[in-house]
């Protein structure tokens, strides 16, 4: 995902996608974007759920799937993106374990 560079209002991110701006109101009761709340009940989108708007478009109107396949998908990819970051923190836990048993191989007895 990219880095946060904006925030953006419903109604701006409803003109740069064609949603309507109720539907993306629904994706968020749903769950599936978590824009950020100002002062007031004013929503801002980041660069990031917009990234997630489009992931849903394509779903559903490229492939259609409903949006209960899109809220799976979306879960799960969440999901494999926490567990690779658990294999690259449990690898460079092995690798350091390692490293430590190589110098504790090499110091004399």
């Amino acid at each position: 995902m990219p880095e946060t560079s904006g925030f953006y209002a419903i109604s701006i991110v409803s003109k740069m996608l064609s949603i309507h701006p109720q539907t993306i109101r629904r994706y968020e009761e749903l769950g599936l974007i978590c824009p950020k709340k100002l002062a007031g009940k004013t929503r801002v989108f980041s660069d990031e759920d917009i990234e997630v708007l489009k992931k849903i478009q394509e779903f559903t109107k490229d492939l259609g799937i409903n949006i209960a396949g899109v809220e799976v998908i979306l879960r799960l990819s969440k999901r494999v993106e926490e567990l690779e970051s658990e294999v690259i923190r449990l690898n460079n836990l092995l690798n350091n374990i390692s490293k430590e048993k190589e110098g504790e191989s090499d110091e004399p007895r």
